[in-house]
């Protein structure tokens, strides 16, 4: 009987061969999102509509590939198949502005874009990320409702305080009421 170990949430976690073939025909974009250029482009439509030529630090964003050119605020982490991927977008205080974008094809991620001046609404297409477990936002210029679709993510940890949001928490995230900020 063969396994495989996979380093999740900094835990191994053994799968048989037959599940984890499963799994790559259930969900065959998983090894792209990690390691392709589906990663890249993600990271500069977060750039370009973020106005990433007038961040305050926006070090050798755009050269190369994000984890082997060092990004500023981009780190990364083998994991997962052998891919390396980016794991944690850390781009607070940063002078983002513009909007966030529709979609980032991300997975296994951690994002912090605090105390910036994003604004616009949250973007419901933020739901196709995979294992995100944390998102800070707080501190924009954030406006809108609160996504009914964004309680599908399982978040450990969704900061939004101190933007322009409106109206009620949807009754979805009843059970994630802890952590919302």
């Amino acid at each position: 009987v063969i396994f495989f170990c996979l380093p999740i949430f900094i835990m191994p976690v053994c799968v048989h061969w037959r599940i984890l073939v499963l799994f790559a025909l259930v969900f065959p974009i998983w090894g792209q999102i990690i390691t392709g250029p589906l990663q890249r482009q993600s990271l500069v439509r977060l750039y370009e509509a973020t106005n990433g030529d007038n961040w305050l630090n926006n070090d050798n964003w755009l050269v190369g590939e994000p984890c082997v050119n060092n990004w500023y605020g981009i780190e990364c982490d083998n994991y997962i198949l052998g891919g390396e991927g980016v794991t944690f977008i850390q781009l607070q205080r940063n002078n983002l502005s513009g909007t966030l974008p529709e979609s980032l094809l991300l997975a296994n991620l951690e994002i912090n874009l605090e105390e910036n001046n994003i604004g616009g609404t949250l973007p419901d297409g933020w739901t196709q990320m995979l294992l995100v477990t944390t998102i800070i936002l707080t501190d924009n210029n954030l406006v809108g409702t609160l996504p009914e679709s964004w309680a599908t993510m399982n978040l450990l940890d969704l900061r939004l305080n101190s933007n322009q949001l409106t109206g009620t928490i949807p009754e979805a995230y009843g059970r994630y009421l802890y952590f919302l900020q």
